[in-house]
This record gives C-alpha cells, structure tokens and sequence, in this order.
C-alpha cells in the first residue's frame, strides 16, 4: 500500500491506492486543512479527499491542522514545508 502522511500535532494518512492516485503523476497536489487536493492532469477539476483526522475528530479539538509539519509518502519526506 502506498501512503500519503501529513504530520501535524495530530496526524492523517490517504490511501493512495484506495483512492487510485499517484502522486507522482499528478499535476498538482497539496494538503491543507486536511483535505488532500489534487488535480490530475493540467486543467482539470480539483478533487479533494478527507484524511483520516477528520474523519474521527472534531477540527474544534485542535485548529491547528491548516498546514501540516512536514508531508511523507511510505516514511520518506516529500515536500519540505
């Protein structure tokens, strides 16, 4: 399975092949308050995948989730924030 991580004080995963998504052959992708956004191909609409924090929590509990600390795929950092 391959994973995407945002770490926050809290963290949140994707289940990229779940959501049938690679990363790597994206347009475009970033996370911010812990949505998953991703646009495919130039052009196209954006999508965005809930991660997994909100799903169980309220955003209430800890605000701080707008930018993660840090984002990694399979426990390797891919973008330095």
């Amino acid at each position: 399975m391959k994973e995407l991580e945002a770490q926050y004080n809290a963290y949140s995963t994707w289940d990229l092949e779940e959501l049938g998504l690679d990363l790597d052959k994206v347009h475009e992708w970033w996370v911010k308050w812990d949505t998953l956004h991703v646009i495919r191909t130039k052009g196209s609409k954006m999508e965005e995948f809930l991660g997994s924090y909100s799903n169980y929590s309220n955003f209430s509990d800890n605000p701080d989730v707008k930018r993660p600390a840090c984002l990694l795929i399979d426990n390797e950092e891919v973008l330095d924030l």
